[in-house]
Formats: C-alpha cells, structure tokens, sequence
C-alpha cells in the first residue's frame, strides 16, 4: 500500500525543518519535530510524558503539534497503542498500516455517537460534510 520510506521520511523532516512550506513551522511543532526525527521506527516510540519533558509543552500541545505534522506538514507520524507506547517516525508500510489502524477504530467509534444521537440522517450528513471537506483539502494542496 505504501512504499517503505526511511529516506524519504528523512527527507521530508529535513525539508519541513529548513523551509516554509506550506508555510513556516511554528517553534512549538519544530521542538517536537526534533526530537522526534531520533525516534524512527515504532520500536524506538517516544511516550507523550517524555515529549512533554523535553519540549515544556503540556500533553494537549504535543498532541496538537504531533497533528499539524501529521495533517498540515504531511509527515509520516504514528502513534503506537503498544509497548513501547507514544509516537514515532514511521519507516515502512507495515508500521503506517499500524497507525491507521486504531484511526479507523476512532472515525467508527465517532460515527456511532453521531447515529445514537442524530440517527442515520445524521451520519449520512455527516459523511457528505466530511467527503466534501477532504475533497476541498485535496483541491487546496
């Protein structure tokens, strides 16, 4: 499904370090940036508790800053739900395929409070509203 890509991964750190695009990274995102460019591969997975140490960031903030990476950045960043827990760099497929995993779970997870609260026609709006935002994205760049 992906290619492996521990060059690439490599690569693209680099790249989202020295420049701007989209567009420049804020000081936050690049403190977890660096350190999690030492911690490729999911065996080598740094825990938030250690993020927030060496960054001074709370754990809602490494988790928003890990998000921009990962949505606006585009970097290959999971997140593993067994040991060794936290995030990571990913460097093959098998290890991405591991991190949509439990995202899958979630969207599903979302998708059943929606039905429990809003029935069928809610989740059928929200799944228009969701496809509709991901095309614009796609659009945008």
């Amino acid at each position: 499904m992906f290619p492996d890509h521990a060059a690439e991964a490599e690569r693209r750190i680099h790249e989202v370090l020295t420049g701007n695009k989209p567009w420049p990274l804020p000081n936050e995102a690049r403190a977890v940036l660096r350190i999690l460019r030492d911690h490729k591969g999911a065996r080598n997975a740094i825990s938030i508790a250690a993020l927030t140490e060496k960054t001074g960031l709370d754990a809602r903030e490494v988790k928003e800053q890990v998000r921009s990476l990962v949505v606006d950045f585009k970097l290959k960043i999971c997140g593993s739900r067994v040991q060794p827990y936290g995030y990571y760099v990913a460097t093959s497929s098998e290890e991405i395929e591991a991190g949509i995993r439990p995202l899958y779970g979630e969207g599903v997870s979302l998708f059943r409070r929606v039905r429990a609260l809003g029935g069928d026609q809610a989740v059928k709006e929200m799944e228009g509203q969701i496809r509709a935002a991901l095309d614009q994205e796609a659009v945008n760049g």
